[in-house]
């Protein structure tokens, strides 16, 4: 099975310590699945896909009539915008699939994204440090 995924879900899980807070259950279950996946899988198939994925489809800012994000801080075309500098910072291309261990060695060898330091609204609210993770580990 392939987990397809934006790369901000994916790349940010190794750093965001934070809980998602005002969200349903349904959608804090499958954020933490992923994240859990993310964070401690090995052979699992992760493609970095620009589109909205099972996070956002369990998200209260997902317009499912028009299939996209519409948070009030950042809809659809914001974070298309993050998830093509992640992209872009990872030299890696839309549609790209790979194991979770090399994911985690290119996130470790790229970290932290020039996105991260510039543009992050997670850094700059002080919930994420992309120079410290404890999930980058190999097992």
């Amino acid at each position: 099975m392939v987990l397809k995924l934006r790369p901000h879900h994916i790349y940010c899980s190794f750093f965001t310590g934070f809980e998602v807070s005002g969200r349903s259950e349904e959608f804090l279950k499958i954020n933490n699945s992923i994240k859990e996946t993310l964070r401690k899988g090995n052979d699992e198939i992760v493609e970095f896909k620009i589109a909205p994925d099972n996070i956002c489809t369990k998200c209260r800012y997902y317009d499912s009539d028009d299939k996209k994000c519409v948070h009030p801080q950042g809809g659809e075309e914001e974070v298309r915008k993050w998830d093509y500098a992640i992209l872009r910072d990872l030299n890696i291309r839309d549609g790209s699939k790979f194991q979770l261990d090399r994911i985690r060695q290119k996130v470790r060898g790229e970290s932290p994204l020039k996105f991260c330091i510039e543009r992050c609204p997670y850094k700059k609210r002080g919930v994420c440090d992309p120079t410290s993770s404890n999930y980058l580990h190999t097992s």
